[in-house]
């Protein structure tokens, strides 16, 4: 790929990082939010608060609804 582009490996090989860095920062923070709930110290909040909350619901009707 580096020679086809004529980009260096090093290039990919700090973007493949740098992707995985940010995958491993999601999964930590999905796990943390996870232990929250399971705790009880948040409260889960349902896709229909959500919607009504940000105004979404002509949106997602224009879009042909939830799938």
């Amino acid at each position: 790929m580096a020679a086809e582009t004529g980009r260096t490996k090093s290039f990919y090989a700090r973007e493949a990082f740098i992707e995985y860095i940010g995958d491993l920062e999601d999964l930590y923070l999905a796990e943390s939010r996870l232990a929250d709930l399971r705790s009880g110290a948040t409260q889960p909040v349902s896709l229909e608060d959500v919607i009504t909350k940000h105004g979404l619901a002509d949106e997602i009707r224009s879009v042909g609804g939830l799938v």
